[in-house]
């Protein structure tokens, strides 16, 4: 759950519309961090980039993959950075394999993450 005020992000665009840029998605937060958002995509790529829903004209919403925002460190990898994503503000994202005390993200059909994925403690 979200402190008093807060909510997590439908998509980049409610994300860009409070005020979020690329810059600060990718400095901001502290080494070995995500931040996650409702933002997912459909199990497509374009050439080796995953491209979320936002950013696929015509592509139906899906399930794949977890967007947002963070930085990786020595026990916590980032799955993909910009330039390998695209989904406008938001350069990292999460899936294929679990990540740290994110679980459910190697759940064997690796195009469903964002309905099984847990966040643990840490």
């Amino acid at each position: 759950t979200c402190g008093a005020g807060w909510e997590i992000c439908a998509s980049q665009t409610a994300a860009a519309a409070n005020g979020l840029t690329q810059e600060d998605c990718g400095s901001l937060p502290a080494a070995g961090t995500f931040y996650a958002s409702y933002e997912s995509s459909p199990a497509v790529l374009v050439g080796n980039a995953w491209i979320c829903y936002d950013d696929g004209p015509g592509q139906s919403d899906g399930t794949n993959n977890i967007y947002g925002c963070g930085k990786s460190s020595s026990s916590f990898a980032i799955s993909r950075e910009a330039p390998f994503l695209s989904c406008g503000v938001f350069t990292r994202a999460l899936g294929d394999v679990n990540v740290g005390a994110w679980t459910g993200l190697d759940t064997g059909n690796t195009k469903t993450e964002g309905a099984t994925v847990h966040k643990g403690s840490g």
